[in-house]
């Protein structure tokens, strides 16, 4: 199991777990130097996959999206995953465009 956190929100490191999950069996991995917060880590489709959250207080901002092939890195930016398109309709209609913030909210 791992633990993922921004560390005074100047970094996002990952911790391996000791067994009984109370104490990281390792030192940590630094993954992003940026000013991020709230990180999610998710593996999908053979990938490492890292979503975040700007670091603006309670005003909206665009997440972020990171992938890897191994927690160690390197990782990728790919930009804000969540879309709207210009008529404010689902995902699928032509016309996407990277949302100014997650689900129209922080």
């Amino acid at each position: 199991a791992y633990r993922v956190q921004d560390v005074e929100h100047k970094a996002v490191v990952i911790l391996r777990l000791s067994a009984d999950f109370l104490n990281a069996s390792a030192a940590p991995v630094s993954v992003l130097h940026e000013r991020r917060e709230a990180p999610c880590l998710f593996r999908w489709a053979g990938r490492y996959h890292l979503l975040t959250s700007g670091l603006t207080w309670w005003n909206p901002n665009p997440a972020a999206l990171h992938v890897a092939d191994s927690l160690r890195g390197p990782w990728t930016h790919v930009g804000n995953p969540f879309l709207q398109s210009p008529a404010g309709g689902g995902p699928e209609q032509r016309g996407e465009r990277a949302a100014a913030t997650s689900f129209h909210s922080q």
